[in-house]
């Protein structure tokens, strides 16, 4: 679509769509599918396609913190204006392990195709909790996409980024 109509009107087409999948009540299988072929439609649509908003929902999906969405129950909280809104625990009730693994894989993903600073802006939280999941396998593939970083990112990003989160975990668990 974007070679035809621009990346601009693509782009106006394609975030209303991918933002009502994910916020759906889907199933894990769609929101897998739509996770997993995000990376492709960024390619060619562009960084702006990734704002605050899909970032927040991509964050909602992994259910940020230490502790499983479903164990907290519902969280409720209002914006600025005071409209309620649904926060993690309530969108994640039917996200499978699998779909927080493909989110893990698509911030690495998009971190490594937008670079150091898109990282930084938006994904560097989401990333780092890829090393504090429950799941093994999860874990395993945040150390793998940490090494595909560095070698993108450099000793710097290591060191400036990487290694004080994980000593602080280190230091945490004693």
């Amino acid at each position: 679509m974007a070679p035809i109509i621009g990346k601009e009107k693509t782009q106006e087409l394609v975030r209303p769509v991918l933002l009502e999948l994910i916020e759906d009540d889907n199933t894990s299988e769609v929101l897998n599918n739509v996770v997993t072929g995000f990376a492709e439609i960024a390619k060619l649509v562009g960084e702006e396609l990734i704002d605050k908003n899909l970032v927040d929902r991509l964050g909602d999906l992994v259910g940020q913190g230490q502790v499983a969405p479903q164990e907290l129950g519902p969280v409720k909280m209002k914006d600025e204006t005071g409209k309620q809104l649904v926060t993690g625990s309530e969108k994640t009730k039917g996200c499978t392990w699998r779909v927080r693994m493909s989110v893990f894989e698509l911030v690495s993903e998009l971190s490594l195709i937008f670079g150091k600073e898109c990282y930084s802006k938006h994904f560097k939280i989401m990333f780092m909790d890829y090393l504090n999941r429950d799941i093994a396998q999860v874990r395993k593939t945040g150390v793998e996409k940490s090494g595909a970083l560095a070698k993108a990112f450099g000793e710097d990003w290591i060191i400036a980024e990487y290694i004080p989160v994980v000593t602080a975990k280190y230091n945490e668990e004693g």
